[in-house]
């Protein structure tokens, strides 16, 4: 029985260790992507970033995943912008 209650409570634990690395705080995202806490906001108000997801009354953090397909898709583009520049050659 004890066992049981002690597989259950590691196993909520791991839920929690997952659900944490899918939020990420500003300073995270600031650290991750080398840009300051007011770009990060700027480009969210020019709809160019992901919005935060509200945590509490006063916190906020991002999605993991949409913070990582908006890294690909600058990547993506930047690719392709490169890829345009150098047939132009």
């Amino acid at each position: 029985m004890h066992s049981l209650w002690a597989y259950e409570k590691f196993c909520f634990q791991l839920d929690l260790l997952e659900y944490q690395k899918l939020i990420l705080r500003i300073k995270d995202v600031c650290t991750a992507l080398g840009l300051s806490r007011s770009t990060v906001y700027r480009l969210v108000e020019a709809g160019d970033f992901p919005a935060p997801v509200k945590l509490s009354r006063r916190a906020v953090g991002w999605n993991e995943a949409q913070i990582h397909h908006w890294v690909n898709t600058r990547n993506n583009a930047a690719d392709t912008y490169r890829h345009e520049c150098d047939k132009n050659k």
